[in-house]
């Protein structure tokens, strides 16, 4: 079943679903109104990841359509609940909180040792280096993970990964994550899965620092 995760969680509601549909039929559970948008995307791939997340969504919350804000994160139309999207190859997932929220998840697999400059500040290189040689990759993935996470619930333009958003520390045991963003303290947890590196966040904004 292509709904592989459905997980309610003290600060909201994760699901995945594995795209193995055709864009067709993706595109069949789909409004007329998303097909079209989906249709204006370039790649086939991001077409299918664009169709999967809203499939995901009417099989969440039946009633409910989703749309963007003014800086392009997706927001849910009507409805009290927040929403965070994230999607890899031949996976998508949503994030459903009461809070704003962000979720990120990313292959196992993949490699970041050519992004690293991009995220990865010299004490979390340490952190990296830290930890046994065949674990570097999952805890590279893992930093990736939370900053993307933690970018779409703070939904600030222009974040800097490296200067802006920290990863101090990393418990994987425990899936939580320590750290901050433009000072602030954050805890991004882990949801753990052996198909995915899956980060996720739900929390209100501080009073004294930033919102939509």
């Amino acid at each position: 079943m292509p709904l592989i995760i459905r997980s309610n969680l003290s600060c909201g509601e994760l699901a995945v679903w594995r795209i193995v549909e055709s864009e067709p039929q993706l595109a069949a559970r789909c409004s007329r109104a998303e097909q079209e948008y989906a249709r204006s995307l370039t790649h086939a791939r991001r077409r299918c990841e664009w169709l999967a997340w809203h499939v995901l969504l009417h099989e969440l919350l039946p009633d409910i359509t989703a749309t963007y804000n003014s800086i392009g994160a997706p927001i849910l139309v009507g409805e009290k609940k927040q929403i965070a999207v994230s999607h890899t190859p031949g996976y998508a997932a949503l994030f459903l909180s009461d809070q704003p929220c962000g979720i990120d998840i990313e292959l196992p697999t993949r490699d970041f040792s050519c992004a690293a400059s991009k995220f990865l500040s010299d004490s979390e290189r340490k952190l990296i280096e830290a930890h046994d040689s065949h674990l570097h990759q999952k805890i590279a993935g893992t930093i990736w993970c939370a900053k993307e996470c933690l970018y779409k619930w703070a939904k600030i333009p222009g974040l800097n990964f490296v200067d802006d958003i920290t990863v101090e520390r990393i418990d994987s045991d425990r899936g939580l994550i320590s750290g901050s963003l433009l000072g602030h303290p954050v805890s991004p947890s882990i949801f753990t899965d052996d198909r995915l590196n899956i980060v996720f966040y739900a929390a209100t904004y501080p009073t004294f620092g930033f919102h939509i």
